[in-house]
């Protein structure tokens, strides 16, 4: 079983947190805002009202001993820079923190984030991609220059083999 933090309920951390619990994950979720820590109770393993910029209050819990945690705090950003930074000295071997913009991004990598989220930016993209590719059911970047596409195949490929469709 996959064992996962989310700090911080807005939400985006929240749904994550949501989605991770039901998909059969253990899940931590913590937030200062106590009203959301209890909204999320019934969908986490265990969920705790901390001042995740506390390096001390964070060393409680053993994040270190996860397989991610999920850094999702609000518009400050120096809050979500400290945490990154904590749960790197502590020993967290993945960190995927929301950044806000490029800039933010980069420094987030910097003190201990090993993948960068933009939320918005990474649905619009989808959005788009389903508004002018009505056939793709689903697009994943991979690199630079290579994405895995499923796509819905045109129905005179249906009940016959790649070798009869003899694609070139």
């Amino acid at each position: 079983m996959k064992r996962f933090a989310v700090i911080g309920l807005s939400n985006f951390g929240f749904f994550t947190a949501k989605a991770l619990f039901e998909d059969g994950s253990e899940v931590i979720a913590i937030d200062q805002d106590r009203d959301r820590v209890q909204e999320i109770d019934p969908f986490s393993t265990q969920a705790v009202v901390l001042d995740a910029t506390d390096r001390e209050s964070l060393n409680t819990l053993g994040l270190e001993q996860l397989d991610a945690v999920v850094v999702s705090t609000g518009s400050k950003i120096s809050t979500s820079i400290l945490i990154c930074l904590h749960l790197h000295e502590i020993g967290v071997k993945r960190i995927l923190a929301k950044a806000q913009d490029d800039d933010h991004a980069k420094i987030l990598q910097k003190v201990g984030a090993t993948e960068i989220i933009h939320p918005e930016r990474d649905m619009a993209f989808r959005l788009s991609q389903n508004l002018t590719r009505p056939n793709v059911l689903d697009f994943i970047p991979l690199a630079k220059d290579f994405d895995l596409v499923q796509v819905q195949p045109p129905h005179e490929f249906i009940g016959k083999t790649l070798m009869d469709l003899d694609l070139r």
